[in-house]
């Protein structure tokens, strides 16, 4: 009982941050015809560095996801994206989450955070800086991936599928120093 439990808190967790970074067009955004032509993420100010690939997972790709906050303050946490970079098309109602490279045994992925839930445009997204622990929230997720992108259509479902495949590490302790922090990949 406890392994479904455990499981259906994990389904639970994926699919509320998914659902926090994937929103509809409220009319507010600053597109051009249904896309965000020449719009990506403002450039990353804090970062996290995983180390520890052996040269089986060169070539694959990581994607950050989690929620953190001040210790004992989950109700007020943030959301916690990293990613090389992400597209919205309205007109095609799809997000699509670029993913980071994983290469010489290590992966240095751009953290993001949301002003607007859900995000509303590519401007929801702020780059991440600040010094919060990973304990305080529900802890953030590395997940691996084969493919260099995720979208909106079928996020839910490969996160989900990385989950029971193993390829995923969760993050618990630790805390970012100027949107910073370092982990070794111990899988």
């Amino acid at each position: 009982m406890k392994r479904n439990n455990f499981w259906l808190a994990i389904l639970a967790i994926v699919l509320a941050t998914t659902i926090g970074a994937v929103g509809c067009d409220n009319g507010t955004t600053d597109d051009n015809n249904g896309q965000q032509k020449g719009k990506g993420l403002p450039p990353a100010k804090g970062k996290m560095t995983i180390n520890g690939f052996t040269p089986d997972f060169e070539n694959r790709y990581v994607y950050v996801q989690g929620m953190i906050s001040d210790i004992g303050d989950i109700y007020n946490g943030k959301y916690l994206y990293g990613m090389a970079d992400l597209t919205i098309s309205y007109a095609e109602s799809l997000t699509t989450f670029k993913l980071v490279k994983i290469t010489n045994g290590s992966a240095v992925v751009p953290l993001y955070t949301l002003k607007d839930i859900p995000a509303t445009s590519v401007s929801s997204f702020i780059a991440y800086d600040g010094n919060d622990p990973v304990s305080g929230g529900l802890g953030v997720y590395i997940y691996l991936f084969d493919v260099p992108e995720l979208d909106s259509n079928n996020i839910a479902a490969q996160l989900v599928s990385t989950i029971f495949s193993g390829d995923y590490m969760l993050v618990t302790t630790g805390a970012f120093s100027n949107g910073n922090l370092t982990v070794t990949w111990s899988k």
